[in-house]
């Protein structure tokens, strides 16, 4: 443990600039010995360094917190009097030199090692532009993040989780530090079960409604491991509770049958409807990728009808001509146009059938516009109830209904 800490107050001292005399003497002498070596590879070393002590505090942290608290847990007897769960022949008094000195080593060290998931929040979040693209396509922006050298230390602290969840290990590791650590000081065994079971039912909720990890698999494989967590706290309530009459056979058939039978059920159905949410994001992918080649091409046309205008132009500016028509057909539709009238409690249904009714007329005149001017139309639907919902509360702020 000692050697582990060691280890991450370098690290930290290296994070945050504070250096001492020595590190820099140190650092000034490994210069000139390297001096000969390329900066590139000096930053891999420098990378490789930072990996290999963020991948040793990430493997240690929960044994070693679980360790920590145990030097914390009294248990009560019934005279009034505590003692050390783990070590009976200590008295958690304050009158008590040997818990005075456990107190001393433990309560620094948990501070030392409770700080390392804040380290690792503070490391990932100043690269969250590298972590997070601003990328639409949720796909692409994964793509270039793993691509991306200059994050490549931290992978194994982000490579599985979505780009928008590339923090989750944090909250992962502080849960398991939770469970393991703290969850022990409750000290009776049923109210501990249901504690558990009430954290495990929350952790079952948020994992499913966020579902972290960029692959189906691990995010259905990570969702059974949540609900066996929350069986199993399930079962040990049903044990310690007096409130229940079972039978000790009847109960241990039913979780092998739980584990066995409904875990692998619930993971199908979870990467069942995954799967149905990653068919559409790559159907949104191809939706977007065909607007950018859409747009493009309009963008083509524009610049080659442009270019035949303005060749045709006959002395004339295209800018002028362009007004000019504009002009023209501003003379020729000089009448004020129809405002808009009120609707009454169902005004979107209402507006909805009067754009059906008008639709066709409507895409008639604008094709002969268009084709007149030697344009091509295309026919667009008319847009969802939800739609024009959103755009208007976007818009003004309100859903006027």
């Amino acid at each position: 443990m000692l050697l582990v800490a060691l280890i991450w107050i370098l690290y930290a001292v290296r994070i945050y600039g504070l250096e001492p005399c020595l590190f820099r003497h140190l650092r000034r002498r490994a210069k000139r010995r390297t001096s000969q070596l390329k900066r590139r590879e000096l930053e891999e070393i420098h990378h490789a360094h930072i990996e290999y002590s963020l991948l040793v505090t990430y493997l240690v942290l929960p044994t070693v917190a679980q360790a920590q608290f145990k030097g914390l847990n009294c248990l009560t007897l019934e005279s009034g009097r505590q003692y050390l769960r783990v070590d009976t022949s200590v008295d958690c008094s304050f009158e008590s030199r040997d818990y005075q000195l456990m107190l001393g080593i433990t309560i620094p060290f948990i501070l030392l090692y409770q700080a390392i998931p804040i380290v690792w929040f503070y490391t990932l979040y100043t690269n969250r532009e590298r972590l997070n693209p601003p990328v639409t396509d949720a796909r692409r922006a994964y793509e270039k993040r793993a691509k991306d050298r200059s994050v490549a230390h931290l992978r194994f602290l982000f490579s599985d989780y979505r780009c928008s969840g590339y923090y989750y290990e944090v909250l992962d590791m502080y849960r398991r530090i939770f469970l393991l650590g703290l969850l022990p000081f409750i000290e009776v065994p049923v109210v501990r079960a249901a504690f558990g079971c009430m954290f495990a039912a929350l952790s079952c909720f948020l994992f499913r409604e966020w579902l972290p990890y960029y692959s189906v698999t691990a995010n259905s494989l990570a969702l059974a491991a949540q609900f066996q967590i929350l069986l199993t706290f399930s079962g040990a309530f049903t044990v310690l509770s007096s409130d229940f009459n079972y039978n000790d056979d009847l109960l241990a058939l039913g979780l092998v049958v739980t584990n066995v039978i409904i875990v692998p059920w619930m993971t199908w159905m979870g990467m069942r409807t995954m799967a149905k949410h990653e068919a559409h994001d790559e159907r949104t992918c191809k939706l977007q990728t065909q607007l950018l080649k859409d747009k493009t091409a309009d963008r083509d046309k524009f610049e080659a009808a442009w270019g035949r205008l303005r060749a045709a132009a006959d002395g004339v500016e295209a800018e002028e001509q362009v007004l000019d028509g504009a002009a023209k057909l501003a003379d020729l539709h000089h009448h004020k146009p129809m405002q808009q009238r009120e609707y009454g409690p169902n005004g979107f249904d209402e507006l909805i059938a009067e754009a059906v009714s008008a639709e066709d007329a409507m895409h008639d005149t604008m094709r002969g516009f268009v084709e007149t001017m030697g344009g091509h139309y295309d026919r667009g639907p008319l847009k969802n109830k939800e739609r024009i919902m959103e755009k208007t509360y976007s818009d003004y702020g309100t859903y006027y209904e």
